[in-house]
């Protein structure tokens, strides 16, 4: 029997809490990739979600990454190093134009108590700027781990609650 490494004890709590608020019709999953790059030797997990009904709804997207140094710090048990695994929360949606995105990123701020980094990228078809999409992407700035778990149920909550907010506020994905 093997120690399961910081990633996959996050990837199954995350997946459990994920799939409980689909099982509770708050949510539904939409998608979720457990991939391994082989190049890196790194490992990513997402799951992506929508409010009911999916079709009026943005998508929210949570990823946990882990590197090969990640790995390798943590089976070294190197106390001088943090291990852990890099947390994203990311939300596709629509917006009517990109003055909107500065009352999206005060809003989140705001919801999310002015803790992750919050990046915005705008993109369109040519020729149909009145059809914008938005990825807000937020970033944590820290390593999380098994320690995290009550931090985890928060962000969760938080995700949840700005989707709620993007489904009122913008135009449907």
């Amino acid at each position: 029997m093997f120690d399961p490494s910081i990633f996959e004890n996050l990837k199954v709590v995350l997946e459990g809490k994920w799939y409980d608020l689909d099982l509770a019709n708050e949510i539904t999953i939409t998608a979720r990739k457990d991939l391994v790059d082989l190049a890196s030797m790194s490992r990513t997990f997402t799951t992506q979600f929508q409010l009911l009904p999916k079709d009026t709804s943005p998508i929210g997207e949570m990823t946990i990454h882990a590197s090969l140094q990640d790995f390798a710090i943590e089976k070294m048990e190197n106390t001088l190093h943090t291990i852990g695994c890099e947390l994203f929360v990311t939300f596709f949606t629509s917006i009517q134009t990109e003055e909107d995105c500065n009352e999206i990123l005060n809003d989140l701020q705001s919801k999310w108590n002015f803790r992750p980094n919050i990046t915005q990228k705008i993109s369109y078809t040519p020729g149909k700027r009145d059809n914008l999409s938005v990825a807000i992407q937020l970033s944590f700035g820290r390593k999380i781990n098994e320690d995290h778990l009550d931090d985890l149920e928060a962000i969760i909550q938080l995700t949840v609650e700005s989707l709620y907010y993007l489904q009122q506020r913008i135009i449907p994905f």
